[in-house]
């Protein structure tokens, strides 16, 4: 059986992992889970049910970024020697430090992408692939200038999300677990992730705006959870007594049908709200694929300056779509079966051909 090691990403990789991880631990594979050390992440994937291995940590500067990536593939590379003493496949969702240690080791790296617009991370990751997993309104032109050959990259009909939206177990009357009023307006929100590469310089709106929002409509309540530090968010809102900020992790998968309004600075709330009709307003600093899809469909809204965020969200609360959003994902997949496939075939990156290359400026 193979010896995988499965490397956790950003917070949501705990809920996308974890039928992969449960089921090649049932098929007799030996699998093990890393993660770096950021409280909010390694909150969420115990929260999932993974208990990884903490190694690394996460930076916010360049130098920090370097030095703590060059620390995190040593320190990866011992785990994964003394652990399982070898390495046949790695997964992560492109993460920097397995594709590394994996390709460094001569095994398959198996890499999850749907943000092209993180091109420091993609110069690090995609060429060292056996394979890429990317959803089908990405154009795959784009992975062959890093040098993969087309039939190293598997387009789905579906997003990451996928990997657990359909299978969460809806709980019932969680606004009001959490202490909040069912009857009033409740809007979630959540900040850019500016501490990112690909988004050094840029500016979070999301905040500013919720606070807005706040003074202006004392009847709304909100809720938050901290992308990094929660002690400068929980003091931002210090005069607000309708927004409360949760640095735990809430069963917002259930919450959604519940929520009035998203206000969202990265793609993955976008993602989770908007698969149960949630009015959704993108704040993101940059457009990507996946947020233009969305709002292309009509289940997400662009806002670049706070004036929209407030407007929008003025407009668009409590306007439910549910039947739009079973139209729009009904019959989306995970490819989960075909990344199970591809490890237990063990076909290692140098056996692929770099003759058929695309050339089509079209999505597939």
């Amino acid at each position: 059986m193979s010896k995988i090691l499965v490397d956790l990403c950003v917070e949501s990789d705990g809920f996308m992992f974890k039928r992969l991880v449960d089921r090649l631990e049932d098929r007799g594979h030996e699998v093990l889970v890393t993660a770096r050390e950021k409280v909010q992440a390694v909150d969420v994937y115990r929260y999932a049910g993974l208990k990884p291995h903490i190694v690394g940590k996460y930076a916010t500067t360049l130098e920090g970024k370097l030095l703590a990536s060059a620390k995190r593939i040593y320190e990866m590379s011992k785990l994964v020697l003394s652990e399982l003493k070898g390495l046949d496949a790695v997964v992560s969702n492109t993460g920097v430090e397995a594709c590394r240690v994996g390709f460094g080791l001569g095994a398959q790296v198996h890499t999850f992408h749907d943000h092209p617009e993180a091109i420091h991370q993609m110069l690090l990751t995609i060429p060292l692939s056996t394979y890429i997993y990317v959803p089908w309104v990405i154009n795959r032109n784009i992975y062959v200038r890093y040098g993969l050959g087309v039939e190293q990259i598997v387009s789905y009909r579906g997003f990451l999300t996928i990997a657990w939206m359909p299978h969460m177990e809806v709980q019932k009357n969680v606004a009001e677990f959490l202490g909040l009023d069912p009857d009033r307006p409740l809007v979630v929100f959540r900040e850019s992730e500016v501490g990112a590469a690909y988004l050094f310089g840029r500016k979070d709106i999301t905040l500013p705006a919720v606070k807005q929002l706040a003074e202006k409509h004392p009847e709304w309540q909100f809720v938050g959870r901290p992308r990094y530090e929660s002690e400068p968010v929980i003091k931002y809102f210090k005069n607000c007594p309708n927004v409360k900020i949760y640095t735990k992790p809430i069963p917002l998968q259930s919450l959604w049908p519940e929520t009035d309004l998203l206000i969202g600075g990265g793609a993955t709330m976008c993602l989770e709200a908007t698969y149960f009709g949630t009015p959704t307003i993108s704040c993101r600093p940059i457009t990507s694929p996946i947020t233009s899809y969305l709002k292309s469909v009509g289940l997400a809204y662009d806002a670049k300056t706070v004036k929209d965020v407030i407007n929008l969200s003025e407009e668009k609360i409590g306007k439910r779509n549910e039947f739009l959003a079973r139209e729009i994902y009904g019959g989306m997949e995970f490819p989960l079966e075909q990344l199970i496939r591809n490890i237990e075939e063990g076909r290692r990156r140098e056996s692929f051909t770099h003759e058929k290359l695309v050339t089509s400026t079209q999505p597939w």
